[in-house]
């Protein structure tokens, strides 16, 4: 499970062919560098945060 802003962000990073043939699990999504580059700074944020993501 991923958190909204999380989900979002993949969205933007991979297509939908990417995601079902190399990044099914949040394990392989971490092993992409600006997922987990975003992670990591989501993480420095307080709960409740909500990043302006850009389309």
């Amino acid at each position: 499970m991923l958190c909204r802003a999380c989900h979002g962000f993949v969205h933007q990073v991979l297509s939908e062919k990417e995601l079902e043939q190399s990044y099914h699990s949040v394990s392989a999504l971490l092993g992409h560098a600006d997922i987990a580059k975003f992670a990591l700074w989501l993480s420095t944020k307080p709960a409740g945060f909500h990043p302006v993501l850009r389309r």
